[in-house]
């Protein structure tokens, strides 16, 4: 092993926790905490949640959202105090959602669904849900739907789901990709698109990636600084026995409109949790997992590329001061750059 990688436990993800020298490392349900300095395990926790896809801390640092369902029509948010570990409030929803993001004011959350909803959530609501029972050979049976009561929806896109979630929080702007799930003319051709919405001015921004012959999925957004980077994938088969994907890179620059490719047609692995298979560094430089190995592009000095070799990563996190990765995978690190 490279004398700068520290050998992590067996995590998938990682999440270094702001204003600290100490990085999360989920493994399976427990969570261990690391002490960045002596590289070694200071703590484990168990959150109360399963299948959890994503984790969010507010911009104080305070706080932090899991982000997680244990079935494809459900969401559960929960709401953890940082320093202590403490639940500070849990949400579910019949909706399903991939992640959630703090809003500039640390005051609420933010997530997309499935079922085409934008929701804002104060870390202190309470969800109304409307049930309703439908007999089936004398078995009754219960759904549930969010009320209108809770006056917390932003946005309804009809026929569409909402699968990822990213923030400029200086600027009040979310972004969400949107995907069409009807039929429709030359479907194949409307691939996922993106839209900015500003939660002051309620103004609405489409991006949208050139038409593709490919009925491609937008695999991951990541902001940073008036950048937008976006990673597409399609299905490309198997390799020794794991699924592939065929991806291409952009960064889409949104002062001036301009959509740059970074990279294209190049096989990541199919991993659990999209939302980390990209990472921006303090000084601009922008991370992405490829298929064995892990690429770092400088956005502030012609794009320059460097690689840190590493078989079929999940994911990467760079820590606060842009000197250290996190690379997920059978084998993850801690990698000093």
């Amino acid at each position: 092993m490279n004398k700068k990688a520290v050998r992590l436990s067996k995590g998938f993800w990682h999440k270094f926790i702001p204003n600290s020298d100490k990085l999360i490392s989920p493994q399976n349900i427990k969570f261990e905490i690391w002490d960045l300095n002596t590289h070694k395990i200071i703590e484990k926790w168990k959150p109360k949640m399963y299948c959890i896809r994503y984790c969010a801390f507010n911009k104080a640092g305070d706080k932090f959202i899991l982000s997680g369902s244990e079935s494809a029509d459900e969401s559960k948010f929960q709401i953890y105090n940082a320093d202590t570990f403490e639940l500070i409030n849990e949400f579910w929803f019949p909706e399903q959602s991939d992640n959630a993001i703090f809003c500039s004011e640390d005051d609420s959350f933010i997530f997309g669904t499935w079922e085409g909803n934008v929701y804002k959530v104060g870390l202190n609501d309470k969800i109304i849900l409307t049930e309703t029972k439908t007999k089936i050979d004398g078995e009754t049976f219960k759904d549930y739907a969010v009320s209108d009561e809770n006056n917390n929806k932003l946005l309804h896109i009809k026929n569409a789901m909402i699968n990822l979630t990213e923030a400029d929080t200086d600027n009040n702007t979310v972004f969400f990709v949107v995907a069409p799930i009807k039929a429709k003319e030359n479907l194949h051709l409307l691939s996922d698109y993106i839209l900015g919405y500003n939660l002051k001015t309620k103004t609405k921004t489409e991006i949208r990636l050139p038409l593709s012959e490919e009925r491609y999925r937008i695999a991951s957004i990541k902001y940073h600084q008036g950048k937008l980077a976006i990673m597409k994938k399609v299905y490309g088969g198997k390799e020794n026995g794991n699924v592939v994907h065929n991806a291409d890179l952009f960064v889409f620059d949104l002062e001036n409109k301009n959509l740059k490719t970074i990279k294209e047609r190049f096989k990541i692995r199919d991993v659990f949790a999209n939302a980390q298979i990209l990472s921006w560094s303090i000084n601009g430089k922008l991370a992405f997992i490829s298929l064995n190995e892990i690429i770092i592009t400088d956005t502030e000095n012609d794009y320059n590329e460097t690689a840190v070799a590493f078989d079929r990563p999940t994911s990467v996190e760079f820590s606060e001061d842009g000197k250290s990765i996190a690379i997920g995978g059978d084998k993850a690190v801690l990698y000093s750059l």
